[in-house]
């Protein structure tokens, strides 16, 4: 047997679970850009692959791209899930036990739901891998590995002190973006997201020159590639931020990265972000309802600030700056009707918003949303499978499910139709006109 190592991301739904569906979908004349920033492999995999001994020879996997071969003899498997990825990884698991190939399953999904996922594999690891993946793999090697390792018996792992990432070892697998990040944590715990559960509430971070070199390495190994930065929200911390910006403005290389809406209140910072090299920013708007909002964040900044009324306006100075949004909202939240999307659609088209997509209120395990739904009998027995974010999983309050079904489809034939692609494209045309105008001055 070799002494390798095979990290595996399952095969993904990332659209609806439907393959009729989804084909239509990606068949719009605008999802075309929507589909350059939904893509690459998470950050997990090659991080581990860095902190594993030279005495193993490590390969990386994505099923998306490419088919697993189940005749190569590893030393060890490990597999990372989401939780739409989650029966994949346990099918993937059960093919490699079969020929006596010891498995690791980790990610978000297995970070709750470990006790489902012990009935797959040989081994767990809950929550951060990094400080506790060295014992693993000394336990593997002494023969005496155990079933279960979980992140919080180990120290915290200080995300300052990680190595590289291995991104060699991508460098055959096409992607259009490749992903790293430069924090994690996030205080605010929101009802529908799993974040704070698994990384905790502080924010910790890496720092510049770690950044840095990481940007660097991407850019040796893939000669024409995005980078995206998956924070849940990149520029909390603006004195670290802007020591950031004038760093990747000597740097010369486009990127986009996720960030809550305030930052559309920073004017002065906006121009460093256009500057850095900042195309595109992620925004969770969520939705445009304030009873939503209320129920969504447990700590309610948005509102306490009034950012819902000036939504439209943060939305102009982020785009005015040549900064094209991402704008993500969730469908089916308890005062949702079925006129909530024709308001969204509204919202995205008067802002001359880039691109935006819409996601279906999904109960995820380790979320406070899944307690709650849980708890008013609301969630429906359905497999991990249907956990895209495009298919429904609960039971709505003021919706059918042929009225989100419908209204969905009907929305993104509108967001991603030629007429408003074309009605985009002439705006941030006239908007580069100006800046670059002003940069030349």
């Amino acid at each position: 047997m070799s002494n390798s190592i095979a990290f595996i991301s399952p095969k993904s739904s990332f659209y609806f679970r439907s393959e009729k569906k989804s084909n239509y979908l990606t068949n719009l004349p605008g999802f075309s850009l929507h589909l350059n920033f939904w893509s690459g492999i998470g950050t997990a995999l090659p991080m581990l692959a860095s902190i594993t001994p030279d005495e193993y020879e490590c390969v990386i996997i994505d099923e998306n791209v490419e088919e697993i071969d189940y005749s190569k003899e590893y030393k060890m498997v490990c597999i990372t899930a989401m939780t739409h990825q989650a029966i994949r990884a346990y099918q993937i698991a059960g093919e490699f036990r079969k020929r006596k190939i010891h498995t690791v399953i980790g990610g978000v999904h297995i970070h709750t739901m470990y006790e489902e996922a012990l009935n797959f594999c040989d081994t767990v690891d809950i929550g951060e891998a990094e400080s506790l993946w060295p014992v693993l793999l000394n336990d593997f090697k002494l023969g005496k590995i155990k079933s279960l390792y979980n992140g919080k018996d180990f120290d915290e792992v200080d995300i300052s002190k990680l190595p590289v990432p291995r991104y060699d070892l991508l460098k055959d697998k096409n992607y259009s973006i490749m992903w790293l990040n430069t924090s994690r944590g996030c205080p605010y715990d929101c009802e529908f997201c799993s974040v704070t559960n698994l990384f905790g509430k502080k924010y910790r971070y890496k720092t510049v020159n770690q950044i840095v070199k990481e940007i660097e390495e991407i850019k040796r190994v893939f000669k024409k590639i995005y980078i995206g930065f998956s924070d849940d929200n990149m520029f909390v911390n603006r004195t670290f931020s802007t020591e950031l910006m004038e760093r990747f403005k000597e740097m010369n290389f486009r990127w986009v990265c996720q960030s809550d809406i305030s930052i559309g209140k920073d004017k002065e910072f906006l121009n460093k972000l256009y500057e850095g090299g900042c195309h595109v920013i992620f925004i969770g708007f969520e939705s445009l309802d304030e009873k939503n909002l209320t129920g969504i964040y447990k700590e309610t900044r948005k509102l306490k600030s009034d950012y819902l009324s000036q939504y439209s306006e943060m939305v102009y100075n982020i785009q005015s700056n040549g900064i094209g949004i991402l704008g993500s909202f969730i469908i089916g939240l308890d005062n949702d009707k079925k006129e909530a999307f024709d308001d969204i659609v509204n919202f995205i088209d008067k802002t001359n918003m880039l691109t935006a997509t819409i996601n279906i209120l999904t109960p995820l395990p380790g979320t406070r949303l899944r307690e709650r739904l849980l708890n008013e009998g609301r969630v429906i027995p359905t497999s991990w499978e249907n956990y895209t974010f495009w298919d429904v999983n609960f039971i709505p309050k003021m919706m059918s499910y042929k009225e989100i079904e419908n209204g969905m489809l009907n929305a993104f034939e509108k967001i991603y139709s030629l007429e408003r692609m074309k009605k985009t494209t002439s705006y941030f045309k006239e908007i580069f006109k100006k800046k670059l105008g002003t940069d030349l001055k």
